[in-house]
């Protein structure tokens, strides 16, 4: 095990410090800015900028693959899980978002999306049974209806803790105010 010294960790966070520091005054244009809303904008290897890029890129990639499923039904999808893979390797890797129930939720979106693209890869590379094909379909319902519950539940839980904040400025405000 390593021992940091004394000075290595004060620098590193005074270094934390300012880039905290730092972020809450990164002003973006109104045209562009809802491009970086949530990522951390003063990231050591700019997922504010990089995450857009990747994000644009994937869609790009889904419309190729729509264009061409019909005649390279196999490949499309591999295509499509690789790129899953990759995006699910940024995410844990980078952490990009300023929230971490937003890092989570996006880690849990793309374990789904690769567990759909396992069950697309049955029907496109083999052709199952009635009885697998139906195993196979009601566990992709399953799947998507878990992922589309859990998004909810994360947006009722953001939505009540920004209203909570919300009603908590107006009291303070209000306070102030009388004061």
């Amino acid at each position: 095990m390593h021992k940091f010294s004394d000075k290595f960790i004060e620098n590193l966070s005074t270094e934390a410090y300012l880039r905290v520091a730092l972020e809450s005054q990164v002003e973006c244009n109104p045209r562009y800015k809802t491009l970086f809303y949530g990522l951390k904008k003063n990231h050591p290897r700019n997922v504010a900028v990089a995450y857009p890029i990747m994000f644009l890129l994937r869609r790009i990639l889904y419309a190729a693959v729509i264009l061409f499923t019909l005649k390279v039904p196999f490949l499309g999808v591999i295509t499509l899980m690789l790129a899953c893979l990759g995006v699910l390797a940024f995410v844990l890797s980078e952490t990009q978002w300023e929230d971490s129930i937003i890092n989570q939720q996006h880690i849990v979106n793309e374990i789904a999306l690769y567990i759909v693209l396992c069950h697309v890869v049955i029907f496109c590379g083999l052709t199952p049974t009635a009885a697998s094909a139906s195993i196979v379909g009601w566990s992709t319902i399953g799947v998507l209806l878990t992922t589309i519950i859990y998004n909810i539940a994360v947006i009722l839980y953001c939505s009540i803790r920004y209203l909570k904040l919300g009603s908590l400025r107006l009291y303070r405000r209000r306070d102030l105010i009388k004061a």
